[in-house]
Order: structure tokens, then sequence, then C-alpha cells
């Protein structure tokens, strides 16, 4: 007896818990999906999972479901995965609930997991048209000129239900860019710019149902706007500039508008991958200046980026600022040397000729005329040395050989007169 009363106060507690942890949303939840889709007569599948599925002795679970065509609700096992199919005959979209009970031993079971998921059942082919260039996705209807475009069908038939038909594909697009095959991925250039084209596919699926065929079928389609990328980009300036200059950069380019970009400036490494536009700049046309004052001398970085609908595109320009060194004239340098080596060379070229004709200096001769004057004039070397540099450089001897003459006579005096 007392065993008992143990086990049904356990129980008791775990089902007070229990309603306390549901109320609050957190017990046993439980996930709920589909995989439609479906065409009208064909199945989905559903899945749904327990995430704390503890069955035992005392704790059973049951789980059931409904939607708008089965309102009594459906038993299916209790796991902790769960899936099942249901087939539809009507076209419609459907809300498919779950819900999970939970027993404890003799009390009455109550909810513990309830969850729902939404689908489609459509009496045309269920599937996709996507576009792809350079094996991206392309939002927005806008491809490139410049590459080719991927156009790829996707039949969506996860349980099989077309498996056995026959499926034929009928592309059409406007304006015309030529014969296109019958297959579910086509590949076309759409050359024009800004030029809308409309892409239309038509998918047909033969059945064999019994004696007669049964044709489905299912029409996709989008438009396309063909846009040229970012080319012929320019950036023209000098990028050697004086410490003070400013510098002027002028950008260009060619694509199809509108156009967002900016600019900024780095001084280290740059990874063009990662530079994008904060608060870009919007125009219709791809042409715009760059002025920058460099308040340090450096290397820098101009990063530009530009972008239109279906390009992204960033250039990177190495700009270099250097001080300038102040240097003297030519003229202040040169115009020194040349007289210092000038005058060096005469007096070089002086001592040469001296030291050549010092024998001229030092013989004397007697000059017996003594009717000349008794006074007698005394000439140094140097003086001498004068007289014949004056008549190196002019050619005459004139008032030196006098001198010379007279030199002698007065030194020697003049004998002839007074001979006798």
């Amino acid at each position: 007896m007392a065993w008992s009363k143990i086990i049904y106060f356990h129980v008791a507690l775990q089902f007070i818990l229990s309603v306390l942890q549901i109320a609050k949303g957190s017990q046993f939840p439980v996930s709920l999906s589909n995989n439609g889709p479906a065409i009208v007569g064909g199945s989905v599948t559903f899945t749904a999972n327990m995430s704390d599925y503890s069955p035992g002795v005392l704790t059973q679970y049951y789980v059931t479901w409904t939607d708008k065509f089965h309102e009594e609700p459906v038993s299916i096992p209790a796991a902790a995965n769960m899936s099942w199919n249901v087939t539809y005959h009507h076209a419609d979209t459907i809300t498919l609930r779950i819900m999970v009970i939970k027993k404890l031993g003799p009390f009455i079971p109550f909810a513990t997991g309830i969850n729902s998921t939404k689908f489609q059942i459509q009496d045309t082919i269920p599937g996709s048209l996507k576009m792809e260039q350079t094996g991206l996705s392309l939002p927005a209807g806008i491809v490139s000129t410049r590459n080719e475009t991927n156009l790829t069908f996707t039949l969506h038939d996860p349980n099989g239900f077309f498996h056995d038909a026959q499926i034929d594909y009928v592309w059409t697009i406007v304006p015309p860019i030529g014969t296109l095959p019958t297959l579910p991925r086509i590949s076309v250039n759409f050359t024009n710019p800004n030029i809308t084209y409309t892409v239309d596919l038509t998918v047909i699926a033969i059945l064999q149902a019994g004696s007669s065929p049964k044709i489905y079928d299912g029409s996709f389609g989008f438009n396309v706007r063909a846009k040229d990328p970012i080319t012929k980009l320019n950036i023209m300036g000098s990028t050697w500039l004086r410490h003070g200059e400013l510098l002027r950069l002028n950008v260009s380019c060619s694509g199809s508008p509108p156009f967002s970009y900016c600019w900024h400036f780095r001084t280290g490494d740059v990874n063009k991958s990662e530079e994008h536009c904060s608060n870009p700049i919007t125009s219709t046309d791809c042409q715009f200046y760059i002025i920058r004052y460099f308040s340090d001398v450096g290397n820098y970085k101009a990063v530009t980026i530009i972008n239109n609908d279906i390009d992204h595109n960033v250039q990177v320009t190495d700009i270099n600022i250097f001080n300038v060194v102040r240097q003297s004239q030519l003229s202040v340098i040169v115009l020194p040397v040349v007289c210092s080596i000038l005058v060096l060379g005469i007096i070089v070229f002086g001592i040469s000729y001296y030291i050549q004709n010092r024998h001229r200096f030092t013989v004397e001769e007697a000059d017996f005329d003594f009717q000349a004057s008794d006074s007698l004039e005394y000439r140094t070397v140097s003086e001498i040395l004068k007289d014949e540099f004056t008549e190196m450089l002019f050619g005459s001897r004139g008032s030196s050989e006098r001198g010379s003459m007279s030199t002698s006579s007065d030194r020697y005096g003049d004998y002839s007169g007074r001979h006798n």
C-alpha cells in the first residue's frame, strides 16, 4: 500500500509539472514540415519530430492530425521522428495541424505539443524557373550583356508523381533571339542593353491512366532586362605630387545606368573583395572628380568603387606625396669654381714661365757710355718679372728693355768718356 501511494504521488507530481510547462509552451515541443506543393491527385509527405520523447511504463504518447479535408483527428503511431503521406484530390491551400497527447498512468490525457504547416495543392505542374550567369542566380530579372545566361526549369515532384510521364518543354523569348531547344535547360545571350525581354516556358506532361492518357501542363515565365556591365574605367590625373599640391583625379566609365559610387583612401594593403560603399552617390552619368589634400608626405591608395545593377568594380590607385628639396642655382656653384681654376692656372703658368726664363734676369751687361747720367735706378727681381709678364701678355718689350738697360748702365757706370 505504501509503494502504491509513492507511485501515485510521483505520477501526480509529473502531471502537475507537465501542466505548468505546457502553460509556458516549453514541454515537448514538436516540429512539423511538408514537401509540397503537389499536383491534384499527388501526395504530400509530412515530417514531425519531438525533441523530448521519453515513453515509459506509466507514460504514453498519442499523435493526431487534422486539416480541412480531414476534420476528424487522424491518429498515427507516436515516435520521436514521424512521417506520413496524404493524397489530395482538390486544388487548395491547406493547413495541417498536429497534436501530441501525453498520458501519465490513470490520469486523464492532456496535450503536450501542438504545431501546424501550410502547403499548396494545384492543378498545374509544380516547379520553378530560374536564371544564372557565371554560376550565380540573378534576382530581379536583370542580366549582363557580357555573359551567357542559363535558363533552367526544375520540376517539383519529390514523391515521383511524374516519374513515368512524357514531358515536353516549349520556350518562347520576345524579342526573338534564335531557335530554342525543347529542353529543361537552355543557354541564351541577351546582347541588347536596356531592352526588356519576355521569357515564357510551357511544360506539358502526359501520363497514361489506363487506356487513355492524362495531360498536365504548367506555365512559367518572367521579364528579363539586359544591361551593360561597367567597362572602360579610366582614372586620369597626376599621382606623384609635391607636398602641398592637390590631388585631382578624373574618373569615367561606360555601362548601363544608374551608377552608384564612392571613394576613400587607405595607407595599407587593400582587399578588393572587402571594399564597399557605405553611403554611395547615385548618378545616371559615370563621370566624377576626386579632389584631396594630403597633410603628410607618404604613400596612399585611392580606392574607387563603382556599381551598377549587374556589376561591381573596385579600382586601386597608388598616390605618392613627396617633399621638394631646395637646390642652389648652377651659376652660384660653377662660377666660383671656374674662376678659382683660372686664377690657379695663371699662377702656375707664371711660375713655370719664370723658372724657364730666369737666366735672363741674372745676366748683367756693362754699357761704357760715360755720357749717361750719373743717377742710378735700382729695379728688383719682382719688377723685372712684372715687365716680363707684361711682355708675355701684350707682346711688347718697350719700356722693359729700356728699364733693364738703364739699370745695367746705372749699376756699372759709363767709363767710355773717362778712359782717356
